[in-house]
């Protein structure tokens, strides 16, 4: 199984951020979707709900296991026995030429 996914661009202010995940998610759950997937820090998103994926056997594009990489079940068990690889979109794909030297 691939997942193909996107990263969700919050807002810097702590509260203000708070508040944008909570609403974007549950928003998400009435979707017909089955999970939602974030680079994020765990500390901060597990009380949203996310569980590392490698709880679900869900793993980077190159196949490995990532501390950050982030799912969260949109419907109760979907992910479950749902082994596969998180695909990010080539949207987000950098250009280093581009930074200028940052």
């Amino acid at each position: 199984m691939l997942w193909s996914g996107k990263r969700v661009a919050c807002i810097s202010e702590t509260g203000d951020r708070e508040r944008f995940d909570q609403s974007f998610h549950q928003n998400r759950k009435g979707s017909g979707l089955s999970g939602d997937f974030i680079y994020g820090d765990p500390r901060y998103y597990c009380r949203f709900g996310f569980r590392c994926a490698e709880k679900y056997d869900i793993k980077t594009a190159d196949g490995k296991f990532a501390y950050a990489l982030l799912a969260l079940e949109l419907q109760p068990g979907a992910l479950n026995n749902m082994p596969g690889r998180f695909i990010e979109s080539a949207t987000f794909e950098v250009d280093d030429s581009k930074l200028g030297g940052i």
